[in-house]
């Protein structure tokens, strides 16, 4: 499935829960220039949900290269995306027994010198996935840049969302479990902002294999 459409209108959730059901791909523009992408049917979605303007490339690509994303900038029609995140969490988890959103986001910095370079893992407070984030901190391990090896750690929340976006709604309800993963902007000059191409390119592949 391919459509270009601007908003998740009613036949486009019909048309995306369709395909994945079919064991086909999704590909979906959404609002504000946002996308979901399923390459296949998997019992997983990464989310980055751009907060500044205009969107940051660099960062939203870091999960572009995942077999199944969605990208959709905070203020765009949120209720809509939230619907439709709800129904895929719905079937997926029905066809492969669970399902997990991670939800990804940048590390707020003061712009001033190096930022540490540090993933924080936020994972609900009640029934945390033990082994899954066991997992993860072992993978992000090897997530080095600038020969410097990064420092994890993990929060407790009740509610698993970045900083002043909404919740999902379908997070809590087994057996779905939603993640999130801050990530720290090793990959940009503090002071301009410029990425480290090289940097970022290894960074990403790192993450990715993680």
């Amino acid at each position: 499935m391919d459509t270009g459409a601007t908003t998740v209108s009613e036949a486009d959730r019909a048309a995306v829960l369709e395909a994945l059901r079919q064991g086909e791909g999704v590909r979906l523009e959404l609002p504000g220039g946002g996308r979901l992408v399923f390459d296949r049917p998997v019992p997983f979605l990464c989310v980055y949900r751009p907060q500044g303007a205009p969107p940051d490339p660099a960062t939203a690509s870091l999960i572009a290269s995942q077999s199944a994303w969605l990208r959709f900038p905070v203020g765009a029609d949120f209720a809509a995306a939230d619907a439709l995140v709800r129904d895929l969490a719905a079937l997926l988890s029905a066809r492969f027994g669970a399902f997990l959103l991670l939800e990804m986001w940048l590390r707020e910095t003061d712009g001033e010198g190096r930022p540490p370079h540090v993933f924080r893992i936020v994972a609900p407070r009640t029934d945390p996935p033990a082994a899954v984030l066991e997992e993860m901190e072992d993978a992000l391990l090897a997530c080095t840049i600038h020969r410097r090896r990064p420092t994890i750690c993990v929060d407790y929340v009740e509610n698993v969302t970045p900083p002043r976006a909404p919740g999902w709604s379908g997070c809590g309800e087994q057996p779905v479990v939603c993640l999130g993963l801050e990530v720290s902007p090793v990959y940009r000059d503090p002071g301009s902002g410029e990425v480290y191409v090289f940097a970022w390119e290894a960074f990403r592949h790192r993450l990715n294999t993680a």
